[in-house]
């Protein structure tokens, strides 16, 4: 289709060759073009003009040859569709001409009218398809480059296995949830290595969601990996490219909690999650992300501990309160039957009687036992941190005096 808003730009020394073709582009209904003479006048006018076609004449005569004026047309960041003029035929001016400047075209001297349209349409179509595919190759490229950054800076583990179980990619986290150093180190090992157990149908049992006493989703998940294994080893050993084909017809597994061993001897806690990726045409492979959960667990721990710690505290302020009632009976008429028993005797005149005396030094016992009692409980209601202390050889027990803060006061 013919494109009446063309600009061209028209090169050649020889001003009968201009005319003929400036006349030619016209009464195919092109615009008029712009026209040089020279390379150097070439140059001012392209980038006067930034023509969309320049039709050059290679064997300029002066400063510059038609590959040196495109070249320098070229160089000042233009990139208009190109064709050379050429009289000569010979494969030295074109091989020279191609690797310089990459025309789209090539038009043979003596030129006519049908030769030039067909020139400048193959030229045309030719160059849209080459800055079409460039710019598909910017986007690809900018593509690119902004999901590896989402891939080296996410804050999960990545990495992506081969049918053979060979780890051909990893980012910075993961690199770092693996005990590694960098990519390289980890990049070419066996998958195995850090998921030797992972990948045991007797590890997948113990990790169940169900034995944590977690939610239903897990334990689903866990029983789906132990189906997907079971399916997938070959000769006692996981067979990558059937588990592969096995994540593929399933769908991706999630959140299985396991613990592996890193490089540098560490354990660590990690949610794992895999899935089964297609690329294009060739083999695929699988998708393993690591979410480092060591510290949320250790933490979960602390807080679990703590709340069961508060819970022994509020129960023995409960069980201090209550049993403080009772003391209080207990104390109040143990005082009151000493006092009973010597308003007796005086009343009997038996003062000295063993049986009476007998009666009072047990009522001041069980005083006294009640008020020691007291103390204890007493210790009990103010419990504020865990101390412990050794009852028996391998045997503790709490230390009241300490976890009362008895020592602190004193």
């Amino acid at each position: 289709m013919l494109d009446q808003n063309l600009k061209i730009l028209l090169v050649d020394d020889e001003n009968s060759i201009i005319e003929a073709c400036s006349e030619f582009l016209i009464n195919l209904g092109y615009p008029e073009p712009y026209v040089a003479n020279s390379g150097s006048e070439a140059l001012k006018t392209a980038l006067l003009k930034k023509p969309d076609l320049i039709l050059m004449d290679i064997n300029l005569k002066g400063s510059m040859t038609g590959i040196e004026a495109a070249e320098a047309i070229q160089a000042k960041g233009l990139k208009p569709c190109l064709v050379f003029l050429t009289g000569q035929g010979s494969g030295e001016w074109i091989d020279r001409a191609s690797c310089a400047a990459a025309p789209q075209a090539y038009l043979l001297k003596p030129i006519n009218g049908l030769n030039l349209h067909a020139s400048i349409q193959v030229a045309m179509a030719n160059h849209r398809n080459k800055e079409a595919l460039m710019a598909q190759k910017l986007a690809t490229e900018k593509a690119m480059k902004k999901y590896t950054a989402i891939f080296e800076n996410s804050l999960v583990g990545i990495c992506f296995v081969d049918g053979n179980g060979i780890i051909e990619a990893i980012n910075r986290r993961g690199v770092e949830i693996l005990g590694g150093r960098a990519s390289g180190e980890l990049v070419g090992e066996d998958l195995l290595h850090f998921h030797d157990s992972i990948m045991s149908l007797e590890a997948v049992s113990a990790n169940s969601g169900t034995d944590r006493g977690e939610s239903e989703d897990l334990s689903d998940d866990s029983s789906k990996l132990k189906d997907v294994l079971s399916a997938s080893v070959n000769n006692g050993r996981v067979d990558f490219r059937k588990l592969y084909e096995k994540l593929l017809y399933s769908g991706p597994i999630v959140h299985l909690e396991h613990t592996i061993t890193k490089l540098n001897g560490q354990t660590a806690n990690l949610i794992i999650s895999a899935s089964a990726i297609a690329v294009g045409d060739g083999p695929g492979g699988v998708v393993w992300v690591y979410e480092d959960v060591t510290e949320m667990r250790e933490l979960e721990a602390t807080r679990n501990s703590n709340q069961r710690l508060m819970g022994a505290m509020e129960m023995a302020g409960a069980l201090a309160h209550e049993m403080n009632q009772s003391l209080q009976y207990i104390l109040g008429y143990s005082q009151l039957l000493v006092e009973d028993i010597k308003d007796t005797t005086k009343l009997c005149d038996c003062v000295d009687n063993p049986v009476f005396r007998e009666m009072e030094d047990s009522a001041v016992k069980i005083g006294a036992a009640a008020f020691k009692v007291g103390e204890i409980t007493s210790r009990m209601a103010r419990v504020s941190r865990y101390a412990t202390k050794e009852y028996l050889p391998g045997t503790h027990i709490i230390d009241l005096d300490a976890a009362s803060g008895k020592g602190l006061e004193e």
